[in-house]
């Protein structure tokens, strides 16, 4: 067989790597006055300016944590609780360590 190449193996640089994501469960405060983030207790609760209108909570809860995290908005999703004030979001791009120390600096609310 002239002019067949044998296949290309893939080295560990380039092949492709599943991120795995942390879960961060939060409470949602669409509407509120006074937006930011604090905890209560275990729970952090996330206060956005945005009413749950058209997922536009969501996205601002996504767009803070994001913020609060110092990561990109596209590496925090909302995977469960779109319709409810208890989320969980999937977080990739933030390891266990950061993630504690960022909920224990959190101011109580």
């Amino acid at each position: 067989m002239v002019g067949r190449q044998p296949p290309r193996r893939r080295t560990a640089a380039i092949a492709p790597t599943l991120a795995r994501a942390l879960r961060l469960t939060v409470r949602a405060k669409p509407g509120a006055r006074a937006p930011g983030i604090s905890r209560s207790g275990e729970v952090v609760v996330v206060a956005v300016r945005e009413r749950a209108i058209e997922g536009q909570a969501n996205d601002a809860i996504v767009r803070a944590v994001a913020t609060w995290l110092d990561i990109a908005p596209s590496r925090v999703t909302v995977e469960r609780g779109t319709a409810a004030r208890i989320k969980q979001l999937a977080l990739t791009d933030v390891t266990e360590v950061q993630l504690a120390h960022a909920v224990e600096r959190l101011p109580r609310g």
